[in-house]
């Protein structure tokens, strides 16, 4: 974000059995068509609640067309973005160098 301050994406969890073994806990980011910043990298985007409803989301009596109602692409004009090295595209590496802006 242009702001700099934290976001929450849209998201389910669910526990569930499976024929055999332990209970699993599964989640999943909720996505939707990229905003104007994100198409030329790619057709869908992860849903990010606006700070006013991020609680909203979480509550169990919530109605599912307010729900739904949410699940647009984000203001891109609220949004930055920069190069990044190819780092990021491992797995394996879990370092403040996968979002650095690369220089110059």
């Amino acid at each position: 974000m242009k702001d700099h301050k934290p976001f929450t994406f849209a998201g389910l969890w669910e526990e569930w059995k499976p024929p055999e073994g332990d209970p699993l806990r599964t989640c999943t980011i909720i996505t939707c068509a990229a905003n104007d910043m994100l198409k030329p990298y790619h057709e869908r985007m992860p849903v990010i609640l606006p700070a006013d409803v991020r609680w909203l989301w979480l509550d169990t009596d919530a109605r599912i067309p307010e729900l739904q109602s949410w699940l647009v692409p984000y203001t891109a004009g609220e949004m930055a973005c920069h190069p990044v090295a190819r780092l990021v595209n491992k797995p394996d590496v879990d370092a403040p160098e996968c979002i650095a802006p690369l220089a110059g």
